[in-house]
């Protein structure tokens, strides 16, 4: 793993292979002490390479995914409420 330090160096960077992941939690006022909590993740992989890497995990982690970006909102709603 890459050691990158700000946004700038993320940008740059450029190995033969490599896939860059970002993601994102946004939370809106959804009005009356309610909030609407959403997660969204972006992917580009720099070459052939890094889509064909990319293709074979992301067939692999899929049926999962979903379940596990369910389960951190979940979390984020049970601490938000209990205060």
């Amino acid at each position: 793993r890459p050691q990158i330090a700000d946004l700038t160096e993320f940008v740059a960077y450029r190995h033969e292979g490599a896939v860059k992941v970002a993601f994102n939690l946004t939370v809106e006022d959804a009005g009356d002490g309610w909030s609407t909590l959403g997660t969204e993740t972006r992917v580009v992989a720099l070459d052939d390479l890094g889509r064909r890497v990319m293709g074979c995990y992301w067939r692999l982690i899929v049926p999962g995914s979903g379940l596990l970006r369910r389960e951190w909102l979940r979390g984020i709603a049970r601490r938000a409420e209990a205060d």
